[in-house]
């Protein structure tokens, strides 16, 4: 079941039903069974609970948002999301505590790319139709249509996800499992490029800022397998593209109606206007600092930003299109300091032995996924990181054991 729970991160939408506002997956129907049937599991010691300094570090990340809880103004939404957090926080332990060993983590990474198929093929058949029967009845729900990326002879893939944002956000991931797939040597090679190939397709056509941030995972990777000028070159080359692209998300991609102001880029006299995701920074900042101490409230609204979508509508953007400042405006300065913690934690444990290629890996899936790509995205939420951030502390509790178990044998 909870394989299946790892596959079913595939599919998070269209939602099974709405909860105070808050979109309900077949994810979340299983989290409960799968968290029971474990609790019977440590109870009869057919698995054994792992301990791990992160526990403290998420119980801090939800005590910030129960506390926020207290004071805000919405306390029935409130109360909702600081469940729907510990929800979260669930499947981190939940992951860490049953991918006890090498054989279940190539099952979970197995499990977690059976389910990519999904949104894939999905994303595969949107490109098909948009060209070929672009009024089909199934095309705008798996595609996005809103946003300032101009409208052109493309799609903008958003498949089973809710935004091309968060699939993008997702794709990331399956890239860098594919990749330790790729080095560990668990999949047919064929099978694998027709995954890489297919998988980096449907990236592309998100047509988003995360996109840079896959690059750099890319580039990691290379100069982690080759520590040679191949590998520098391609490091050097994701680190400069990831950062073009997040210099881009500062400016629109076309002039537009509602932005407040514009400014004139020095030497090339081009004139350029602020970006949805500027204007939304702007005013979750400025919440952040006026509910500096107890945040605004778990599941409140960053920012209230109209902005003039390049297909001709326009959007009332609520989101901080941040994950730092997204937490730091519902929770505070707490909800701030305990997920940075928890960055920081989780990239020690991931970078400090890089002999490791599935700790490494899944170190820079984390990386380039929650914190890279949440300098633009609110990826607080994702059900997947949460996951991913399981697995990373599971990786690294597998190999202390293994280097212990070999000490042990070593000293024999």
């Amino acid at each position: 079941l909870f394989l299946l729970l790892v596959a079913s991160l595939a599919v998070q939408w269209p939602a099974v039903f709405y909860l105070e506002g808050f979109p309900v997956a077949v994810t979340d129907l299983l989290f409960p069974v799968v968290a029971v049937l474990a609790a019977v599991s440590f109870i009869l010691r057919t698995d054994k609970l792992r301990w791990t300094r992160a526990y403290i570090l998420f119980a801090v990340y939800l005590a910030a948002f129960i506390f926020a809880s207290v004071f805000a103004h919405d306390l029935s939404r409130s109360a909702t999301k600081s469940l729907a957090t510990a929800y979260l926080v669930g499947l981190a332990i939940l992951s860490l505590n049953l991918i006890c060993d090498e054989g279940r983590m190539r099952m979970t990474i197995a499990a977690w790319l059976i389910g990519s198929t999904i949104p894939v093929a999905v994303g595969l058949l949107a490109l098909i139709l948009f060209y070929i029967a672009p009024d089909n009845s199934i095309l705008p729900h798996i595609t996005y249509h809103y946003g300032a990326v101009p409208v052109g002879p493309y799609p903008r893939l958003s498949s089973t996800f809710i935004s091309a944002s968060m699939f993008c956000n997702y794709l990331n991931i399956v890239v860098m499992l594919l990749l330790i797939e790729r080095t560990i040597g668990w999949l047919n090679e064929r099978l694998w490029w027709v995954s890489f190939v297919a998988s980096c397709v449907c990236l592309i056509f998100t047509i988003s800022s995360g996109m840079g941030a896959v690059v750099l995972a890319i580039g990691m990777w290379v100069y982690y397998r080759q520590r040679s000028r191949i590998g520098i070159v391609t490091l050097v080359a994701g680190l400069v593209i990831c950062t073009l692209f997040l210099l881009s998300s500062f400016i629109a991609l076309a002039p537009h109606s509602t932005a407040p102001y514009s400014f004139e880029l020095p030497v090339i006299n081009i004139v350029v206007y602020p970006s949805p995701r500027l204007l939304v920074w702007t005013e979750a900042f400025q919440t952040f600092a006026g509910n500096f101490f107890v945040g605004k409230g778990p599941g409140s609204a960053s920012a209230a930003v109209v902005f003039a979508n390049t297909e001709g509508g326009h959007s009332l953007l609520t989101d901080a299109h941040n994950t730092f400042l997204s937490v730091a405006e519902q929770t505070g300065f707490l909800g701030l300091l305990s997920i940075i913690g928890i960055c920081v934690y989780l990239l020690r444990i991931g970078f400090t032995d890089r002999s490791n290629p599935i700790v490494f890996g899944l170190a820079t899936a984390f990386l380039t996924g929650f914190v890279v790509q949440g300098l633009t995205g609110s990826f607080e939420d994702a059900r997947h990181l949460w996951v991913l951030i399981g697995m990373l502390v599971a990786a690294n509790l597998n190999e202390r054991t293994r280097l212990d178990h070999y000490l042990r044998s070593s000293s024999q």
